[in-house]
């Protein structure tokens, strides 16, 4: 293979796994905060990528500003120096995003940023007999508005310099305008972008995960991570932490599976496995409980425990909560068989990440086709690419019919779906 060879399957593979992030992030809000601390050309660089998010289609917030932590308390003179630290980096921040995305010249792609009182603020006041002064804290965020600026494709930008009721400018720490304004506007991600950060490969925490590493968090990441943590009991789906030392490190985290960075999350990603001897009896029952609806033909435990390795199981904080099985039907035809998932969990798209995950596995065992039979999911097998069976059923397929349960036999064509990875 030569080089341009090379070249087109590289671009060919990043883009398909890129393809599917960038379509459910369009009409996403994700709410970023940049570290002040950043070099120009870091800074600029991180500007391009967040330009080039936004033409993609996501609705983009922007705090940025040079003090991320800011003690208590505040008096005038400290409150101007401040406020003039934060006027210096929004000007140098709209400048930047004034560029839009260098590689697209076509002018109608443009970026628009804007700010405004679309958040003010409150005094803190006196706490535990100290006056926190000019400190404040996020008041009020007019939501209605943001997001009619937001439909309108501007990029909307914000400093922790906020105007108070009484006229009188307020010192509001950025991270916690991060939480805060996330929260109210309901985004969708909540990005701290900062420097010298630890971690040295990607990663994926729960709240657990992330407790853990606040036990043990030094002073230089304890303000990200109390922000996570903070973000978390917000409700916010998602926090990640990216370094901004490393070229297209946003683009790598947003849009690719592998991340660049950590992601912490409410629910953590299913893991999709083997079923372990010790998980039988999970396995059992929660198959039982679709079976005298109907909606599942009865599986004894001894046939379960004979065709165990054809088996995979999703688990979500290590509970089985779907399951699913692969079989060879002989002549390169593989049969899927007890797709179930439990009625706690329904709703929520484990049924369909377990089935694309079969459908996978199907591939990679060289499969040309795969069944499945349904009395009761025929729309939901179609959404996956299953087609009505038009060709002759094949004897392996034929044997799992049952007499009286009127199956509708589904074929997936292996060869006529692109690869995904």
């Amino acid at each position: 293979m030569n080089e341009i060879d090379n070249w087109r399957q590289s671009f060919t593979e990043a883009f398909v796994e890129a393809a599917p992030y960038v379509v459910r992030m369009r009409g996403q809000h994700w709410v970023f905060w940049i570290d002040g601390g950043l070099s120009p050309v870091q800074q600029a660089d991180l500007a391009e990528e967040i330009a080039i998010l936004s033409v993609l289609g996501a609705d983009l917030t922007i705090i940025v500003g040079d003090e991320p932590r800011v003690a208590a308390p505040i008096d005038e003179a400290r409150q101007q120096q401040i406020d003039e630290a934060n006027a210096a980096a929004m000007r140098r921040w709209m400048n930047l995003l004034s560029r839009g995305w260098v590689g697209m010249p076509d002018r109608r792609f443009r970026l628009c940023a804007v700010s405004g009182n679309l958040v003010t603020a409150r005094r803190v006041g006196v706490i535990d007999g100290v006056d926190h002064g000019l400190l404040g804290a996020v008041r009020d965020v007019y939501v209605e508005r943001i997001r009619e600026l937001q439909h309108g494709g501007h990029v909307l930008m914000l400093t922790g310099s906020l105007p108070g009721v009484t006229g009188m400018p307020l010192v509001v720490p950025p991270l916690e305008l991060g939480v805060e304004y996330a929260r109210a506007t309901d985004a969708d991600k909540l990005v701290l972008v900062s420097t010298g950060l630890p971690w040295d490969c990607p990663a994926e925490w729960t709240r657990e995960q992330l407790d853990q590493q606040l036990a043990d968090a030094d002073a230089n990441v304890r303000p990200l991570l109390d922000t996570a943590a903070a973000a978390m009991a917000a409700r916010i789906a998602r926090v990640h932490l990216v370094s901004g030392d490393a070229h297209g490190a946003i683009l790598t985290e947003l849009l690719s599976q592998t991340g660049s960075g950590v992601m912490v999350a409410q629910l953590p990603s299913a893991i999709i496995d083997q079923v372990d001897a010790s998980e039988i009896a999970e396995l059992v029952a929660l198959l039982s409980r679709f079976e005298p609806g109907g909606q599942l033909a009865p599986r004894s435990r001894e046939l379960i425990e004979a065709s165990l390795d054809d088996f995979r199981v999703l688990r979500v904080d290590g509970r089985i909560v779907a399951c699913g099985a692969l079989r060879s039907a002989g002549d390169g035809d593989g049969l899927l068989e007890a797709i179930a998932v439990h009625h706690d969990f329904q709703g929520e798209g484990w049924g369909t990440e377990l089935v694309q995950a079969l459908q996978k596995q199907a591939r990679n065992r060289g499969f040309r086709r795969v069944w499945a039979l349904t009395t009761n999911a025929e729309d939901w097998f179609r959404g996956l690419g299953f087609r009505t069976a038009a060709d002759e059923i094949p004897p392996g397929v034929k044997d799992a019919l049952r007499p009286g349960r009127n199956s509708v036999v589904l074929v997936w064509d292996v060869a006529a779906t692109p690869r995904v990875s």
